[in-house]
């Protein structure tokens, strides 16, 4: 079998195409990089409100299923971004806690017309009854998950109606 050999020129790159190749790397990770940053940051506070607004609907569900009453304590002095899901099946007196659950480090609430209806401890608390309905004066309740950090939204508004109804935008 012959072999063709090849000129000088035709053996591989050379330095000024390979820093051409370099540069473009360079430029477009430049671009690519805070664009990456700012999608994950984004997520990471979209996912805080998915997981809160699920954490709601599965207490209101639980509420229903097990004829009792289900609350959510927002701890926004302890930590921020902090909740605890307490159930009670003797209409309130004595409370069992379910589940506790920070959200994502920079990502906390804000309540509005959720008072502290359980003792005086002056943390908001939302209470589902046994039929499914939210224990809120006015009729709508909202909770803001927000964050601080550079992202294009940073809140979302989770509204719960005295129905029970938990939705968010």
């Amino acid at each position: 079998m012959m072999s063709k050999r090849l000129s000088a020129a035709e053996r591989g790159y050379t330095l000024t195409e390979m820093l051409v190749v370099l540069a473009i790397v360079g430029i477009l990770s430049l671009v690519a990089v805070p664009n990456f940053i700012t999608m994950y940051r984004s997520s990471r506070l979209k996912t805080s409100m998915r997981t809160f607004t699920n954490d709601l609907r599965g207490a209101r569900q639980r509420a229903v299923a097990n004829y009792s009453m289900v609350r959510i304590t927002f701890s926004p002095d302890a930590k921020p971004g902090s909740y605890e899901i307490l159930e009670s099946r003797d209409r309130g007196v004595a409370w069992t806690t379910l589940k506790t659950r920070t959200l994502e480090n920079e990502v906390y609430f804000t309540a509005t017309n959720i008072p502290d209806s359980v003792g005086s401890d002056s943390k908001p608390d939302l209470i589902f009854d046994r039929d499914g309905t939210a224990q809120v004066p006015g009729g709508v309740g909202t909770l803001e998950v927000k964050s601080d950090m550079k992202i294009p939204i940073p809140k979302y508004t989770v509204s719960v109606r005295t129905t029970g109804k938990v939705g968010a935008q």
